[in-house]
């Protein structure tokens, strides 16, 4: 327990942890003030504004004042998570911006925070420092996504304007002065989709347009969107659209 001293730009209200049972759930509830959940095992589920994040350790979920939250357990991984609540005067709006974010390097600042009685009397300006600590590392991480969602726009941008090309997987890579592996986790984790599967996704969906909408032939079609072997085309438009390409271009006739 904390007591609220009233400090300015940053006010501790309330710390706490729990070991959830199976499906344990929280809300429909909204709290005056800044609230975090770090999960240290486990798994779960945080709703917000019509949207399921799942999450597991590692995981932070935050709601700022006059937000509507809602949280679950798993049903066999129950998470363990430790929440802090706060006040706040900063201009902290960008951490929250996107209700949750992985950060596991913020693991032991959380663990410190739970262990309040060797601090007496100086509890609170103990908690008061390390969310000045917490907010600071989680601003930073959140520069490191924003740059990470740059580097994945920048890959888009270049797949869209040349997917009629050679394009690899290597040389976006080298373009964006990444390691292969890592930029294809990133861009994975950024839209779901590795850079590959984006590129023939795009390249089939231009191809059908240019058929639908143009009257391209597959063979044309196939070759203005980068498809040398019309077999391979074939079979990956067919994949895509349940249709191999003719029938497809005869569809619209």
């Amino acid at each position: 327990m904390i007591i609220n001293r009233g400090f300015r730009d940053i006010n501790p209200l309330i710390i706490g942890q729990e070991d959830c049972a199976a499906n344990h759930s929280y809300g429909p509830a909204v709290r005056e003030y800044y609230l975090m959940h770090f999960v240290r095992s486990g798994r779960g589920c945080f709703h917000f504004d019509d949207q399921e994040y799942h999450l597991a350790a590692g995981d932070i979920f935050m709601t700022a004042p006059g937000e509507t939250m809602y949280y679950k357990a798993d049903a066999v991984d129950p998470w363990s998570y430790v929440w802090i609540g706060f006040e706040s005067e900063l201009d902290i709006g960008d951490i929250f911006s996107h209700h949750c974010i992985h950060a596991p390097q913020c693991s032991e600042i959380f663990s410190e925070l739970t262990d309040l009685l060797r601090y007496g009397e100086a509890v609170e300006l103990y908690v008061n420092g390390k969310l000045f600590e917490l907010l600071a590392n989680l601003r930073s991480t959140k520069m490191t996504h924003r740059a990470e969602s740059r580097y994945c726009l920048l890959a888009k941008n270049y797949m869209e304007a040349r997917y009629d090309s050679d394009i690899t997987v290597a040389s976006m890579a080298e373009m964006l002065g990444l390691e292969r592996s890592y930029f294809s986790r990133l861009f994975k984790t950024q839209t779901g989709l590795s850079p590959q599967q984006y590129l023939v996704r795009l390249r089939l969906e231009r191809a059908a347009e240019l058929m639908r909408l143009h009257r391209y032939t597959p063979a044309r079609a196939a070759a203005c969107c980068g498809y040398g072997d019309i077999v391979n085309f074939s079979k990956m438009f067919k994949k895509q659209y349940g249709l191999a390409p003719r029938f497809y271009y005869n569809k619209y006739k």
